[in-house]
């Protein structure tokens, strides 16, 4: 009866250690954010390569409100566009007389979208430097104008922003555009852009 008693009492103090290990504390977060990400105005330079007639430079200005930093609205983002004619439109010109206006170019788009950022992150640079980034998703529509039509547009993409310090940073862009044609077709093609934002006004957090 001793020895069965000595195990009973050396089991109970292995569990009780066991549950001293496991007893963690409540998580906590650990990461606060050093930046936040309200109202902006952007500056863009973007490629968006149409067809093999075509692929076009763009520079736009875009301008988000932001109510929470979860979320917001892209309440306009306008690219003006100038084409860079690719060899084959070139030959087709000069060499079969097709005619330049028989061929639809793209003067510039405009869209409208919902911002949702549910990603905020740090990262070591060369194990050297903290860098703050958020990761955004859009969604929206809009119109494009060719030089024969206008069009509307759907689209959808996401932006990873770096933030430079806190008022400025730096976005990487890629959004995936429908344009809707007078022949009841669609045609899509992906835009890749860079854009400089400069944030103002406070920001209420979640």
């Amino acid at each position: 009866m001793r020895a069965f008693g000595l195990c009973a009492a050396l089991i109970l103090m292995v569990f009780a250690a066991r549950a001293d290990l496991y007893d963690l504390p409540t998580p906590e977060l650990i990461m606060q954010k050093k930046y936040e990400a309200p109202s902006q105005f952007g500056f863009s330079l973007g490629y968006l390569p149409m067809n093999s007639f075509s692929k076009y430079m763009t520079l736009g200005l875009n301008y988000t409100w932001k109510p929470r930093d979860t979320y917001g609205w892209e309440v306009i983002n306008a690219q003006g566009a100038a084409e860079i004619a690719s060899g084959l439109k070139k030959e087709l010109v000069d060499s079969y007389g097709q005619k330049p206006e028989d061929f639809a170019v793209l003067q510039g788009l405009a869209t409208t979208n919902f911002v949702y950022s549910p990603f905020y992150m740090k990262s070591l640079l060369f194990n050297s430097e903290m860098v703050h980034s958020q990761l955004s998703f859009m969604i929206g529509a809009g119109m494009a104008k060719f030089t024969n039509t206008t069009v509307p547009v759907l689209d959808a993409g996401l932006a990873l922003k770096f933030f430079l310090k806190s008022r400025n940073s730096f976005d990487v862009d890629i959004r995936y555009y429908s344009f809707a044609s007078e022949e009841r077709s669609i045609r899509s093609n992906i835009m890749l852009s860079a854009n400089y934002a400069i944030s103002f006004g406070d920001l209420e957090l979640e």
